[in-house]
């Protein structure tokens, strides 16, 4: 039985991390300056998305400081709904 868990465990981080490794590379893949400066990539997702800063830059939305938060800025209304 442990070893049918640990199986599975290594299967899921496995698979995370092929699925990490291809949203990294179609954003990257994706990335181009438009017209205005801004940044233009396609998300994991499949939706575009826009930056004034480069995303791989401090402050982009890419950029990690090894802070352990995602570089995320947040997002979405934070609650609930009734």
């Amino acid at each position: 039985m442990a070893f049918f868990f640990l199986g599975a465990l290594v299967i899921l981080v496995v698979a995370f991390i092929v699925w990490d490794i291809r949203r990294t590379r179609r954003r990257k893949e994706s990335l181009y300056q438009d017209h205005t400066g801004a940044w233009v990539w396609i998300d994991h997702s499949g939706e575009e998305r826009r930056s004034d800063t480069h995303p791989e830059e401090p402050g982009g939305e890419w950029y990690s400081d090894g802070s352990g938060d995602g570089g995320d800025g947040g997002g979405g209304d934070g609650g609930g709904g009734d």
